[in-house]
């Protein structure tokens, strides 16, 4: 849920008038969060299908929207006091990853801050997702590219280890949900619904209202230098 990063991220930086931009916003969930607590919130989509999505919701306050690739961003130089990733940097290939996170620097002002948010490769709702595409490698390869962030000049803040949930009403909406984010994923649901559904009825915990899956995430906090050396 958003509240839970967003009360991980807010004692780290100063959100109210801040310059914000949300690299890989999706439908703009934490764009529209953001806005409403007063940042100046820019949401960066390379998908054109999710960012019109993100246009048709109901504006809050300041946030605009930006269809662009995550390594090349159209935005000034110093530009941003937050730049963030929402599981938003492990779809990109190392490559890709690499040259995002310097655009992310790049666009920081000296004092900025970079936020990254990425899943771990175990829990519930991992043991589902590994169902219809295994994200192992790729999650793990992520955080071992984080770790070398400090080699580029980004000082570290705070690493935390939380738990993520996922609220779903039932398992048709999970699927609904999957494919609506990834329309690959309808071939692994063809093949392989039933035991897709006996998984999430076995790792998911069934609340008020429906069913959560819990996924543990580690968060990153970065501080670009005050002084460019």
């Amino acid at each position: 849920m958003i509240d839970t990063h967003l009360q991980c991220l807010q004692p780290l930086t100063r959100l109210s008038a801040a310059t914000v931009v949300d690299m890989g916003c999706g439908a703009g969930s934490m764009v529209r969060r953001l806005a409403a607590l007063g940042a100046r919130a820019i949401g960066v989509e390379p998908d054109p299908n999710r960012l019109a999505q993100a246009r048709r919701q109901r504006v809050v306050k300041r946030e605009r929207y930006v269809e662009a690739p995550l390594d090349r961003l159209p935005l000034e130089n110093a530009s941003a006091d937050l730049t963030l990733f929402l599981f938003s940097l492990r779809p990109l290939d190392a490559e890709h990853q690499l040259r995002a996170l310097a655009e992310a620097q790049r666009v920081l002002k000296p004092g900025g801050r970079l936020h990254v948010v990425e899943a771990l490769a175990e829990g519930p709702y991992f043991q589902v997702l590994r169902l219809i595409e295994d994200q192992a490698e790729s999650r793990q390869s992520t955080l071992r590219t984080l770790a070398a962030i400090p080699a580029q000049g980004l000082r570290p803040v705070m690493s935390v280890r939380y738990q993520h949930l996922e609220f779903y009403a039932d398992y048709d909406e999970f699927r609904l949900r999957m494919i609506a984010t990834q329309p690959a994923r309808l071939r692994a649901f063809e093949t392989r619904d039933s035991i897709i559904r006996t998984a999430f009825e076995a790792q998911g915990e069934v609340v008020s209202g429906g069913v959560k899956l819990a996924q543990p995430v580690r968060m990153f906090h970065f501080a670009k230098p005050e002084v460019l050396q």
